[in-house]
């Protein structure tokens, strides 16, 4: 029998997504000291090498998968469900963060292998996270993130806001975002005047990355969406940076010769 190989995977699969899950100000380092000291697995003295970190929080959950499995998997698959959409923000940007994606696999995997009643909740609750995390093109959506870090430095700077925050840069679309239905990942000219403005939505067809600009109006819980130009829709390269932003150029020159309020 292959338990052990098994089990190894899925406490390095849950070492990985809780990392995936900290958020800004949050300690790795006090993270994986907590969880040794809940599993007793002695932890060294000023440790904060990542590649370290990981392999002793794996260490721990093999201990935890091992003495309380269904405790264990059940907690940590809610808490991941909990995060789920900070998770898929940061496979646009984080390297090896599309790694979130096997490991959920390998946890569902092993979620199956000791299927129990008590484990049902927790084997649906995995399932439609791999199925979640499967549906992302990551390519698309590092393409969307990459022209939205860049796009607002090319506007015009009496009409839109040139800073890079969270609204301007976007963000992958969820299933109750107005923007999903149109596109994976949608990116803001963030007018200075007004609420309304105009957004770049990230979406494939035949194979191919394409950038859409729409006006957007916002509405008292949503935004609607409307084309700028039904035709004016551009081929953005998954990996050529120097097209990325040949295309960033004229994204930027057409948003700003369009009016604003």
């Amino acid at each position: 029998m292959d338990d052990k190989t098994s089990l190894t995977k899925a406490a390095e699969a849950l070492a990985f997504l809780d990392w995936m899950c900290l958020d800004m100000g949050d300690s790795h380092v006090e993270l994986v000291r907590e969880l040794c000291d809940l599993a007793k697995v002695t932890f060294p003295e000023e440790l904060d090498d990542e590649t370290e970190l990981m392999s002793y929080a794996a260490r721990a959950y093999e201990k935890c998968l091992d003495e309380k499995m269904y405790d264990t998997l059940a907690t940590n698959v809610s808490y991941y469900d909990d995060c789920i959409d900070f998770i898929m923000q940061q496979i646009a940007y984080i390297k090896d963060a599309e790694k979130s994606i096997d490991h959920m696999k390998v946890l569902l995997e092993f979620i199956q292998e000791n299927a129990t009643d008590e484990l049902s909740a927790t084997m649906a609750t995995a399932k439609r996270l791999v199925d979640l995390l499967s549906s992302m093109d990551v390519p698309l959506v590092r393409v969307g993130h990459y022209v939205g870090e860049r796009l607002w430095k090319q506007l015009d700077s009496n009409r839109y806001f040139q800073s890079n925050t969270g609204f301007a840069v976007g963000h992958v679309t969820r299933e109750d975002d107005s923007a999903h239905a149109l596109g994976e990942y949608v990116c803001y000219a963030d007018p200075l005047q007004g609420d309304d403005g105009y957004a770049v939505v990230f979406r494939r067809k035949d194979g191919k990355c394409i950038a859409h600009v729409y006006a957007y109006e916002h509405g008292t819980y949503f935004s609607e969406f409307h084309y700028s130009d039904e035709d004016y829709g551009l081929v953005i390269s998954d990996d050529d940076n120097a097209d990325k932003k040949r295309v960033i150029r004229k994204l930027a020159a057409y948003i700003n010769s369009l009016p604003t309020k």
